[in-house]
């Protein structure tokens, strides 16, 4: 998780378990199946050095499939596949 790479290298050890605290206690993890990482890898290959990444492929497609048209991000790779960003750019 992206999220928690960042936590992890601006604040820390502590931050980056309380954060996985958190997550495990108020949010639905949903894990990537080999279906969907073969789909993304395949989505992630076709851009170049500046295409969104693996990543963020996961999330478009697990996003398109359960209907989820906004998300909580700063990327513009959002923006540019059609969700809703908060905040918005």
């Amino acid at each position: 998780m992206e999220a928690g790479a960042l936590v992890r290298s601006r604040l820390g050890t502590s931050a980056f378990r309380r954060l996985g605290e958190t997550i495990e206690h108020g949010a639905e993890v949903i894990w990537v199946d080999e279906e969907l990482h073969r789909r993304a890898w395949k989505a992630a290959s076709r851009g170049g050095k500046r295409a969104p990444s693996f990543v963020d492929w996961v999330s478009f497609l697990l996003m398109a499939e359960l209907d989820i048209t906004t998300a909580l991000a700063r990327d513009r790779h959002f923006v540019q596949q059609g969700f809703t960003t908060l905040p918005q750019p």
